[in-house]
C-alpha cells in the first residue's frame, strides 16, 4: 500500500514538473532547439571546410647549391638540381594544399633564412621548408636526405596540418621523380576519418558534443529547486523530500533523453562520423549530459535566489571549461587541481566519446567502462548531496 501511494504521488509531481517545463519556453529552447541548431550550422560550415579546405602557405628555403659535383667522376657536373625540381612543384601547386608564398636560395642570399622567419613572424606564411645542403648529392648517391620543416607554433591547429601536407608532399615527390624508396602511403591514418566523411565534424565532436549536452542540462535544471514559489511550501507538501527530488530526476532525464535523440540524429544527418555504436554513443551522450544535470540540480538546491543559482552556473562552467583538460593536461597541474579536475565531466565525458567514434570500442572495453562507471559513481554522490542538502533545509511557511 505504501509503494502504491509514493508511486502515485510520483507521477502527480512529475505531472506538475513536466508542466513547469513546458512553461519555462527558455529552458526548452536551450535544451531541444538550440543543440540541433549549432550541430546543424557547425555540419554546414564542416561541409564547406572539407570541400574548400584552406591551403597552408609556406616559404622554401634552399641551401643546396644550383650544380652538383660527383665526386666518383671527378669532372663531371650535372646542371639538374633536385632542390630545384622540388620547388618547381611545390611552385605549380602540385602538392595538395600546400601554397609557396617565398622562396630563398641560401646559396646566393646570406639572409634566406632571416628572410624567411620574418615571413612566418609577419602572418604572411605558415610553414618554413627547409631544403638542406647537398640535396641533390644525397638523392643521386641514395644518402638520406632530411628536410626540417619549421611551422609557426602559435596557431596549434596549423602545426600537424602542416607536417602532414609536408609528409605527404615528399613522398609525391619521390614517386613522381622514381626515386626510391618507392612506395606509396594510405591517406587514411589509423583510427581516422574517411574522406567521405565530415572531417572538420567528426573531430570536432570529441569536444562540441559534451559541451551541449553539459552546458544545456545544467541550463535546464539551475532553476529546478530554487523557482518553486513558495519554496516552503515545497518543503511542508505531503510528498516526501526524495519523492519530490526523483520526480525532477525523472523528469529532467526524459527530457535529456530527446535532447540525446536529437543531437545524435542531427549530428548524423550533417556527416557525423561513428565507427563505434550508435547506441553506445547515445548512452555515452546521456550519463555525460546526466552529470551536467546532477551539478545543476545541486546548484538549485543551495541557491537561494536565481541570481544566485545563474551566477554559481557561471562559476561551475568556466571551472569546468579551465579544468577540462584542453588548455594544461591534467597530468601537469598540481595535485589540488587534479583532484578537483578528475571529480568534473569533462576529463571522463572527452575520451568515452573519441573512443566510441573513432575507435569503436564498446563498453567490455577497460577505458570505456572506467570512464562511464566514474561518471554513474560521480552523479551518484551528487545526488546524495543534493538530497542531504534539500533534506536540511529548514521548513518554513
Amino acid at each position: 500500500m505504501g509503494i502504491k501511494k509514493t508511486i502515485s504521488r510520483v507521477f502527480k509531481l512529475l505531472y506538475k514538473e513536466f508542466s513547469l517545463i513546458k512553461g519555462d519556453k527558455r529552458a526548452l529552447f536551450m535544451a531541444l532547439v538550440l543543440p540541433p541548431l549549432i550541430i546543424s550550422a557547425f555540419g554546414l560550415l564542416g561541409s564547406v571546410s572539407n570541400a574548400q579546405s584552406m591551403p597552408i602557405k609556406c616559404a622554401a628555403v634552399t641551401y643546396d647549391s644550383l650544380e652538383f659535383y660527383y665526386s666518383e667522376y671527378n669532372e663531371t657536373y650535372y646542371n639538374a638540381s633536385w632542390d630545384q625540381v622540388f620547388i618547381e612543384m611545390l611552385n605549380n601547386s602540385q602538392f595538395n594544399r600546400l601554397q609557396m608564398i617565398e622562396f630563398y636560395n641560401a646559396s646566393l642570399d646570406p639572409y634566406a633564412m632571416h628572410n624567411a622567419r620574418v615571413a612566418l613572424a609577419n602572418d604572411k606564411v605558415n610553414l618554413i621548408i627547409l631544403i638542406p645542403t647537398e640535396f641533390t648529392e644525397g638523392i643521386e648517391l641514395g644518402f638520406p636526405v632530411i628536410i626540417d620543416a619549421i611551422p609557426d607554433g602559435s596557431n596549434v591547429q596549423n602545426v600537424q596540418s602542416s607536417l602532414n601536407l609536408l609528409f605527404d608532399a615528399i613522398f609525391k615527390f619521390l614517386n613522381t621523380n622514381n626515386i626510391t624508396p618507392q612506395f606509396n602511403i594510405a591517406t587514411d591514418p589509423v583510427f581516422g576519418v574517411p574522406q567521405n566523411s565530415n572531417e572538420t565534424m567528426a573531430w570536432a565532436s570529441t569536444i562540441s558534443l559534451p559541451f551541449l549536452v553539459i552546458g544545456s542540462s545544467l541550463v535546464l535544471t539551475i532553476l529546478s529547486v530554487v523557482n518553486e514559489k513558495p519554496i516552503p511550501r515545497l518543503l511542508i507538501t505531503p510528498a516526501k523530500k526524495s519523492e519530490i527530488l526523483a520526480a525532477k530526476y525523472i523528469a529532467n532525464a526524459v527530457l535529456m533523453i530527446a535532447q540525446c535523440v536529437l543531437i545524435v540524429t542531427f549530428a548524423s544527418i550533417f556527416g557525423l562520423y561513428v565507427a563505434g555504436s550508435m547506441l553506445n554513443l547515445f548512452i555515452a551522450l546521456f550519463i555525460t549530459g546526466f552529470y551536467g544535470m546532477c551539478i545543476g540540480m545541486l546548484i538549485s538546491t543551495i541557491s537561494g535566489t536565481e541570481t544566485q543559482a545563474n551566477q554559481l552556473l557561471v562559476a561551475v562552467f568556466l571551472i569546468m571549461i579551465l579544468l577540462s583538460g584542453m588548455f594544461i593536461p591534467v597530468e601537469n597541474m598540481n595535485i589540488i587541481l587534479q583532484i578537483i579536475a578528475y571529480g568534473l565531466p569533462f576529463v571522463y565525458g572527452v575520451p568515452l566519446i573519441s573512443e566510441i567514434a573513432f575507435k569503436a570500442k564498446g563498453f567490455t572495453d577497460i577505458s570505456i567502462f572506467w570512464n562511464l562507471t566514474t561518471l554513474i559513481i560521480l552523479c551518484i554522490g551528487i545526488i546524495l548531496l543534493t538530497y542531504l542538502i534539500f533534506r536540511l533545509k529548514r521548513k518554513e511557511v
